[in-house]
């Protein structure tokens, strides 16, 4: 059975001109060399497609007449100026 989906939301444009997304839920991580369980936010952004000088609407309309765009999002990290994994999640894009 796959896996439902990540639904997140746009909260920015970073540095490097990167869409940023953040979980609307917090995920479960495990601490290193613990196995404790927390919960936080995960990021996520698109290294292939940047922007600059948009807004939110810009960007959201973006990935809705592109909706193939949208696998290229990935896993960010914890925090919004994290530098991106390269992991691909199931996600879901809030308002697209």
């Amino acid at each position: 059975m796959a896996k439902s989906p990540i639904k997140i939301e746009f909260v920015g444009i970073d540095d490097w001109s990167r869409p940023t997304f953040k979980s609307v839920e917090k995920i479960r991580y495990m601490r290193t060399g613990t196995n404790e369980p927390y919960y936080a936010h995960a990021y996520f952004c698109d290294t292939e497609n940047l922007f600059g000088g948009v807004g939110e609407s810009e960007i959201l309309d973006f990935y809705r007449k592109n909706p193939d765009k949208v696998a290229d999002i990935i896993y960010k990290g914890r925090e919004f100026d994290s530098e991106p994994w390269g992991t691909k999640y199931n996600i879901e894009i809030k308002g697209v």
